[in-house]
């Protein structure tokens, strides 16, 4: 509270730049008081503080301490990106690109993130490259998507990291090399990133830019799958079926395919069907493997549509009909959903 109260005694002066240090002791610390701090802002903002008119903008845009108003943020914004304000620039190029508060315009998106970009913010270098990648609002442009992710990635972007490899994995925008693609997934996957631990874990599993090791592989699919991620479980899953960098477990098999499928994961719905069908790690059910099969169908998994139709066609002790069989296999064939 003694700062606030310095605070207050030099906001006092009207000094922008003191007015704006006061709102963000509102916005931030005990007690927040976020219509305060709006009004701090306000001001700043009115006498041409850049990063006040950014934390207007903010305020403006998500409805906190004054009504949500996305045209008037967008307005705020566009007056601090004018000045340079490079986070500024970042948002009107989220306001163009998405259509909050204005229009949408992805030309001029690209051109707000690359004016961010060039500053060094990495959230407009991470979109920008997304952009030239997919050739939204601009020519498409491997190469230089490429550049911009790169730039993201060595400030430590972990979703920079994950499409720089990407790139690296399928040669887009750059020669094809597994270890340096290994080397960004990498980078990624030790700040987290659930699809990057995959990733990596497929690399050391198949050999890609490093010699071959399934247990290192399984490590990584299971850090991934201790994190909640639904394939990663299903792969895991996978691994204790069949004994593949890991000793066979069909009690963990079906542990970890259960939990995907509690995620709504349609592959592992069809691994059970086939546990129960089979009677592997489970007694042979048919009517459990009719279950577990319906459900993975219902999510489109075609393997579990030609199961139902073995079943029904007599298969695992199952009452032959032939009705269901045809019309289970008729719609595998299609590959409906």
């Amino acid at each position: 509270m003694k700062k606030r109260q310095r605070l207050l005694a030099k906001a006092e002066s009207g000094d922008p730049a003191d007015q704006y240090n006061l709102g963000l002791h509102y916005w931030e610390k005990s007690p927040v008081d976020k219509k305060a701090a709006v009004t701090c802002f306000r001001k700043a903002a009115k006498a041409g503080h850049g990063d006040a008119r950014c934390a207007l903008a903010y305020a403006l845009m998500c409805g906190e301490g004054v009504g949500k108003d996305k045209m008037k943020a967008v307005r705020w914004y566009r007056a601090a990106a004018e000045r340079g304000c490079a986070g500024a620039q970042c948002s009107m190029g989220h306001a163009r690109n998405r259509g909050k508060g204005c229009k949408r315009d992805r030309a001029e998106a690209a051109r707000w993130y690359e004016q961010a970009a060039k500053q060094g913010d990495v959230e407009a270098q991470f979109n920008l490259a997304y952009l030239l990648s997919k050739g939204k609002g601009v020519a498409r442009d491997r190469k230089k998507a490429v550049y911009w992710y790169r730039k993201a990635a060595k400030q430590g972007d972990a979703l920079s990291q994950y499409n720089l490899a990407s790139c690296y994995e399928g040669g887009r925008g750059v020669v094809r090399d597994y270890k340096k693609a290994r080397k960004w997934y990498g980078n990624a996957a030790k700040q987290g990133d659930l699809d990057a631990q995959c990733r990596l874990g497929d690399f050391y599993w198949e050999g890609r830019g490093v010699k071959k090791n399934r247990r290192k592989g399984f490590a990584l699919y299971e850090k991934a799958a201790v994190q909640g991620d639904a394939d990663a479980r299903v792969t895991v899953g996978y691994c204790y079926f069949y004994g593949k960098g890991v000793k066979k477990d069909w009690d963990r098999a079906l542990r970890w395919y259960r939990k995907a499928a509690r995620q709504g994961n349609e592959r592992a719905m069809g691994n059970i069907g086939l546990m129960y069908k089979y009677g592997e790690g489970v007694p042979q059910r048919w009517r459990r493997a009719v279950h577990w099969f319906r459900k993975g169908a219902a999510k489109g998994h075609v393997k579990s549509m030609q199961q139902l139709g073995e079943l029904y066609g007599g298969a695992a002790g199952c009452p032959r009909n032939t009705k269901k069989a045809d019309y289970w296999l008729k719609r595998a064939a299609k590959g409906e959903g």
